[in-house]
């Protein structure tokens, strides 16, 4: 064993470790183990490798500078595709090592085009999954209209890293009324940025200076207005939000007197990091982060930044098959033993599942360890029998895990190359024999070999998770009840970022003797090579299995002679038809089991549709206010499928099972409505023991409903001109999908009832619907929340507004509370509206800021939401000089309480009223006598933009209670399409036109709010 373990260790001296644990570090400042995927997708190009290099180079200078010397990119992996030519300048994998990455530069689609983003940011200060660049972006960024490469990265990073958010306007989405480019504050719409020192004007269109901008019906900003950024400027911040400006090179800090006012951070913009981190400016995020700690001190201003890139080319995949024959696989609880459940399901994965090219050994281990079949290469179906019939057949002795992990080293060694290579574990003991694992994990760790666990029972060994962990692998549990399917969706996710088949269905079985048991399932136009539907029961003596296609075509029992009689398989010939499948299962006597179908990818130039589920914690600690949640990503193509219904099947060492469902509202748990990426909270009440606790997530369509979303899926660096996407849906059809998340440990569970402790969730959709600047009605909408986070219904809003945002943020207990017409609360996720009006008597351009909190119905209160600033519009330049009179139906409203003056007040506002009166006699004598001498001219109405149709999106108003509001939805007699029509411009006749009047040009003056000023400079187009 020592002779084995030296030879080992020598190996390692002379094997350059090319990844170990994926897992980014802070290391003097500097992060290493970041890694950029260059997708297989992505044509060989010249120089693209050397450019990302540069491109990061720049990055980690200006990374660095923009945290106070605190952080910069250190060490970096490059991985490209396995399909490319191989280079000295590359270093060979055995195996994937982009399953997990930080940056994937992949190909744009028609729909987005280059815009970068990061998909998968979960919570404010969370941690994304990746973020997405295009090769056309790193190589021609500043040409194509992003700016500077290394200031995009950056952006990208803070999303990843720290998960903080943009500051610009949000991006469209289709629940949405139009972005929010604009805020109500001081009797004027002043644009969304961060900070407020950038210089611009509003227009109607960036390269006309002329195209001013006016109020619509709503009150609200025309639809196409926009804040045009003058070049040159002199802003520095923020890299959140307009970071193409070349000044720009720092990231918002506090509104605090001890801040650069360069960098204070602008609290009221509607911006998503004020409306998903509470306000706060993005360093206050950051600081509370583990990479800004006390630990972590400033570097010198002199430190090399300069990171060491290592390049990676992806080969085959290479993996030992570690199994389990000590003596307690013999255990047979219901059905078939431990020893042949291990024959069905590994059988099946190198029958069906284990990809062509791929090279694979097995070691069994017991007492001892050994090699039972050399590294082979799969090549063809005999070679997959082959490797079947070496299965172990007999289970003995005692349990040597470390022995196991050492031979697996071993048997991957062939080549003299461990890295990205792969163990497989499966056990279901403790380790009783030396070597000990502790013994062995260093070796593991150093080898750069990713081992995943796969634990049989209760009674499996507890350092199985930790290996995983430590060397960048899964861990998943099966609790041996005859229903669970587990262990074969533990083999389907191991392999589900290769290019295996996909899991389409994963589910228990119960036949009845004598009564045949029918469902079905749903291929899409995605998959259909070596499709086969795997039944596992206690008994198949006298089990039939069949499958009918949806041409009628039927496909029966093909499963050989190399599978056990606990194994039934139907594959289905040829290239399946995409469709519903029908299937049949009797049997001559009571029978329970799995049912499992899997199908390849008809096209692996496409990423195709791919669900991928993760959860928020690994370590769950039991308790009347803890809780944890499931995420699933459901993307076709990388763009989000929406309206599905995805499920977490919570299994525990019991084999107890309960199901959660999770939503993409953007609710309580789930950040972003529409974003592909689904989110579930288990509550305490879902958690019934201690111990390991497997997760599995479904996502199915069946009715026709779905719908993909063709823009960017996640937060991203916006362009010097549009917003960088087009928000399109088309039909998704029917299809089916599993993910095996893995394993959660469950600790501290106590049983018993609880006490109801969860709030409601914060309200973080809370939006300024529309303003009538005449009689002072405000409407806003928001959707509700839940009961507990977002299970159930709130009992009451609480509804607070003042003109002090500090006071409203910090005790909204202290300010005015709205308790008329509140509506009653809603099932979770519905849309709210609300209606009240602020005072209108003095004009003054007071602002007034709303936030609503949910309670429930034991008094437990959510946190207070984002704030909406109100004021009624005073400033000249927004508003037409003349209005047409019309009729309106009064709705019903709260009234804020009108100030009562005293009469010595009275009387000085008698005067001021009648000095305004004389004054605008004054004025109109003038006008008058202007127009009797032939000095104005009256201008042609603006003739109406016609209607924008963009296939099926519809923007269009609804007249509601004598008022106007644009409502964004999916039109149902077009479902599949999208139509986007623009309002109309309403009707100027008779307004007094600035462009008319002699010697006046627009915007000839700067004006100034809160720091920021505007000027008639030619500006860049920032936003559609």
């Amino acid at each position: 064993m020592h002779v084995i373990s030296l030879w080992i260790l020598c190996l390692l001296l002379v094997s350059p470790v090319i990844s170990k644990k994926h897992e980014i570090q802070l290391v003097d400042n500097g992060y290493t183990g970041l890694k950029v995927v260059i997708s297989d997708k992505v044509p060989e190009t010249a120089g693209l490798v050397d450019r990302i290099k540069t491109a990061f180079t720049d990055a980690s200078s200006l990374l660095y500078s923009a945290t106070k010397n605190l952080v910069y990119f250190k060490e970096i992996t490059i991985v490209v595709p396995k399909s490319w030519s191989s280079s000295t300048q590359y270093t060979t994998s055995s195996g994937s090592v982009s399953s997990s990455m930080d940056f994937l530069v992949d190909t744009a689609k028609p729909e987005t085009g280059n815009t970068p983003y990061v998909h998968g940011l979960t919570k404010c200060g969370g941690q994304g999954l990746y973020a997405h660049v295009t090769p056309e972006l790193m190589l021609t960024s500043q040409s194509i209209g992003y700016g500077p490469i290394e200031k995009i990265l950056v952006h990208e990073w803070a999303h990843l890293r720290w998960g903080v958010f943009d500051e610009y306007p949000s991006a469209e989405q289709p629940n949405m009324d139009e972005n929010e480019r604009f805020y109500n504050e001081d009797g004027t719409w002043k644009p969304v940025m961060c900070t407020e020192k950038i210089l611009g004007s509003n227009l109607r269109d960036c390269s006309n200076s002329r195209s001013r901008c006016f109020v619509d019906p709503d009150g609200k900003p025309e639809s196409d207005c926009q804040f045009c950024v003058q070049v040159p400027n002199s802003a520095r911040a923020s890299l959140m939000a307009f970071q193409w400006i070349s000044s720009v090179v720092e990231f918002c800090d506090e509104n605090t007197p001890s801040v650069d006012e360069a960098l204070r951070h602008n609290s009221r913009a509607p911006n998503d990091q004020n409306r998903y981190c509470g306000q706060r400016s993005v360093w206050e995020v950051m600081r509370t982060h583990s990479d800004f700690n006390a630990s972590n001190t400033a570097g010198t201003s002199t430190k090399s930044t300069t990171p060491e890139f290592t390049v990676v080319q992806e080969g085959e995949l290479r993996l030992a098959l570690v199994l389990d024959i000590s003596n307690s696989m013999n255990a047979k609880i219901v059905g078939p033993s431990r020893l042949q459940l291990l024959q069905d399901i590994v059988g099946n994965f190198l029958k069906y599942t284990l990809p062509d090219n791929s090279d694979v050994g097995i070691v069994t281990f017991s007492s001892g360890a050994q090699i039972v079949t050399s590294m082979t290469t799969v090549t063809s179906d005999a070679v997959r029998e082959s490797l079947v019939q070496d299965l172990p057949s007999t289970a003995f002795g005692y349990t040597a895990l470390g022995d196991g992990l050492l031979k697996g080293l071993e048997v991957l060694n062939t080549t003299a190359n461990l890295n990205g290579a792969t163990i497989i574990l499966l056990t279901d003991g403790k380790e009783n024999r030396r070597p000990l694992v502790a013994d062995v994990l260093p070796i593991l760790v150093s080898s750069g070999v990713t081992v995943h666990s796969l634990a049989i029972s209760s009674s499996s060994d507890g350092q199985l998770t930790s290996i995983s962990q430590a060397t960048g692998g899964r861990s998943f549990f099966y609790s041996e009840s005859s229903t669970s399917t587990a262990l074969q969706d533990a083999f389907a996710g191991i392999l589900e970022e290769s290019s295996a088949p996909v899991q389409i269905d994963s589910q228990s079985l119960s036949v009845q003797g004598g009564s045949p048991v029918t469902g079905q399932f749903y291929l899409d136009s995605t998959v259909g090579l070596n499709t086969v539907l795997q039944v596992i029961v206690n008994d198949t003596s006298s089990v039939s299995v069949r499958v009918t296609g949806p041409d009628g075509t039927t496909y029966t029992d093909s499963s050989g002679s190399s599978v056990n009689s606990v194994n039934r398989n139907v594959a289905v010939s040829g290239t399946a038809a995409a469709g519903r499948y029908t299937y049949t299962v009797t049997s001559g006597t009571d029978l329970k089991g799995t049912l499992i179908v899997q199908s390849g990818r008809k096209d692996n130039t496409t990423d195709g549709l791919v669900v991928r589920s993760w959860t928020s914690e690994k370590q769950y600690s039991y308790g009347q206010s803890s809780t944890f949640t499931v995420y699933a990503s459901v993307l076709r193509n990388k763009s989000p499928v929406l309206r599905t219904t995805v499920t977490a099947n919570l299994e525990n060492e019991d084999g107890v099972s309960v199901a959660i469902g999770l939503k993409d509202d953007g609710v309580g748990s789930d950040l972003r409505a529409d974003d592909g990426v689904y989110s579930g909270t288990v509550l305490p009440r879902y958690v019934t023991l201690d111990g390991r606790l497997s997760v599995k997530v479904t996502a199915a369509t069946t009715d026709g409903t779905a719908k993909v979303l063709a823009t960017t899926s996640g937060s991203g660096a916006a362009p010097l001109s549009g917003s960088g996407n087009t928000v399109t849906l088309s039909n998704q059809e029917n299809f089916q999908r599993v993910s095996q998340t893995g394993e959660l440990l469950v600790q501290n569970y106590v049983p018993g009832s609880l006490p109801d402790v969860i709030p409601p969730a914060k309200i973080t959709t809370l939006s300024l619907t529309s303003v009538d600047d005449t009689s002072g009605v405000i409407q806003v909408t928001w959707k509700a929340v839940g009961d507990d986070i977002d299970d159930g219904t709130a009992a009451v809003y609480d509804v607070r507004l003042s003109t002090d945002i500090n006071a409203l943020m910090t005790n909204p207990g202290s300010t005015t509370q709205l308790t008329s017409q509140l509506p009653t609360p809603k099932v979770s996720g519905q849309v709210e509206t609300f209606t009240f009006t602020l005072p209108v008597l003095n004009r003054d351009g007071r602002t007034y800021y709303l936030a609503i909190r949910a309670i429930d119905d034991s008094q437990n209160t959510g946190e207070l939401s984002n704030i909406v600033s109100l004021s009624l519009v005073t400033d000249v330049n927004w508003l037409p000089t003349t209005t047409q009179a019309t009729q309106t139906t009064t709705p019903t409203t709260t009234a804020i309480p009108r100030i009562v003056y005293n009469s010595d007040q009275s009387i000085l506002i008698g005067l001021s009223t009648a000095a305004g009166v004389a004054a605008i006699g004054l004025i109109l004598f003038g006008i008058s006598m202007s127009c009797c001498f032939g000095r104005w001219k009256r201008v042609p109405p603006r003739e109406n933009l016609p209607d924008d149709v963009e296939s099926g999106y519809i923007s269009r108003r609804h007249v509601r209670k004598g008022h106007s509001r644009r409502q964004r939805g999916y039109n149902n007699d077009h479902a599949d399409e999208i139509r986007d029509n623009r309002r109309s411009r309403h009707k100027r006749e008779g307004y007094l036109d600035v462009y008319s009047i002699p010697g006046l040009t627009p915007y000839d003056h700067s004006y100034s709010y809160h720091g920021s000023s505007s000027s008639n400079s030619m500006p860049y187009n920032m936003y559609r």
